[in-house]
């Protein structure tokens, strides 16, 4: 009637529960951009072990392995003995820190074109011409200009 739980006390155990036929299915370099979840603004390299060591995580969080000691040795003992599977997290790795440089190297030239841009807006009062083209000098005390007539 219910389902026999193994729990997950040593290293072997835990290299015994692996999913290991979902390990070898490599994601998408894309769908996995978006489970890594790292701002831009942030980010670094990934390596393949850097992969393995997220996957391993997920399966430690489903297995219910709360021992990071664990966690760390299947890492050490998998990434030395499965050069295949290095490779591949290894190529992974580079597709995903390809997508991401190409989002930053976009995302700095956008920011550059918005920097260059130097167009003025007609307007029709002083408001919208600070609020539209700048405020120009923050020290005049005009009226007309800085903070006041806002």
């Amino acid at each position: 009637m219910y389902a026999k739980f193994r729990y997950i006390v040593s290293l072997d155990d835990f290299l015994a529960q692996i999913d290991y036929d979902y390990l070898k299915q490599l994601n998408d370099p894309q769908i996995l951009l978006s489970q890594i979840d790292q701002p831009l603004h942030n980010f670094k390299l990934l390596t393949g072990r850097n992969l393995l060591k997220l996957y391993l995580k997920s399966e430690a969080i489903r297995l219910k392995v709360h021992d990071v000691s664990i966690v760390k040795s299947a890492l050490d003992y998998i990434w030395v003995t499965y050069s295949a599977l290095q490779n591949k997290f290894t190529l992974l790795a580079d597709d995903v820190n390809k997508i991401n440089l190409n989002k930053i190297r976009a995302r700095d030239e956008n920011l550059s074109r918005i920097i260059r841009l130097d167009v003025t807006q007609v307007v029709s009062s002083v408001f919208e011409d600070h609020f539209f083209n700048g405020v120009k000098d923050f020290n005049n005390n005009d009226d007309n200009v800085g903070f006041g007539c806002l």
